[in-house]
């Protein structure tokens, strides 16, 4: 990796997380307002309001959280909230905006459904990634890149790696982070085969700004919950029939399938239920 690139990435994560830490909440006012900004995930916590965080001009400038519209549908997306901004529970933390409005902005782009037989995959990708399918592996371009910014393929293993436990369509799967979660891999156990999805942000050139970081790394996480396995009847009835009864979240980190989001139920532990969108 290039050096500036890593310095980049490095600036990239601590000024999200100083942001998200060390807001100053006497800068934004309570009470009605709206703003446009990218929508980031944040963690669950018991002494923070706030299930997502607002980007504009790569700061976090409040938290958000809603009864009335499902946040997580627009992770990664650079959108328009207004709601009312209240205090958070210290004073310390960043307002939080109780979001009654949100809709997309811009950079939101159409999904391209890809079938790839020879991994027995299903997968939505952004339909400004450029795919290229060769013997068995899949790979997946932004334009004017040299390097792939996500490869699927088959190990030559047959057993997982060491890593996160996860679930992916049904399937028992891994996870491992490395460069502050801007490079991950991800591994999914598929008769008696494991499908290696290898994801690295850092070495595109073309992301200049937090926003795009974030993007590109929600915009991978969306298709992670997209994949599909051609020959699994019981992942095609999970997403149709019994998805809004499945539990999701949780230390295993399990996903809900297409067209599902995971609605926290118990905050301590992270644990939900999976529900139509």
């Amino acid at each position: 990796m290039h050096r500036a690139t890593s310095a980049f990435f490095a600036f990239f994560t601590l000024a999200v997380l100083s942001a998200c830490t060390h807001g100053n909440p006497t800068t934004v006012r309570t009470g009605p307002g709206s703003a446009t900004g990218v929508v980031i995930p944040v963690d669950v916590s018991l002494i923070r309001r706030g299930t997502h965080a607002l980007v504009i001009n790569g700061k976090t400038q409040f938290y958000l959280e809603s009864k009335k519209e499902n946040l997580q549908a627009y992770e990664g997306q650079t959108v328009f909230v207004r709601g009312t901004l209240e205090s958070n529970f210290r004073s310390e933390d960043l307002p939080v905006m109780i979001v009654e409005f949100v809709k997309t902005a811009y950079g939101h782009e159409p999904l391209h459904a890809w079938e790839v037989p020879a991994l027995n995959l299903s997968i939505n990708a952004p339909e400004t990634w450029e795919a290229k399918i060769e013997k068995g592996i899949v790979s997946f371009s932004l334009k004017n890149e040299a390097s792939p910014l996500l490869t699927v393929s088959l190990t030559s293993s047959g057993s997982l790696p060491p890593g996160t436990s996860l679930y992916l369509a049904g399937h028992r799967g891994v996870r491992t982070t490395t460069e502050k979660d801007v490079s991950q891999d991800v591994f999914i156990e598929e008769n008696g085969s494991v499908i290696h999805l290898h994801f690295d942000a850092s070495t595109q050139t073309s992301v200049k700004r937090v926003e795009e970081g974030q993007i590109l790394l929600s915009q991978f996480e969306n298709l992670l919950s997209s994949l599909k396995f051609l020959t699994d009847q019981s992942s095609s009835s999970q997403t149709t029939g019994t998805g809004s009864e499945t539990p999701c979240g949780g230390i295993a980190g399990v996903l809900c399938p297409s067209g599902y989001f995971c609605d926290i139920t118990d905050p301590q532990e992270n644990i939900g239920q999976c529900r139509h969108l």
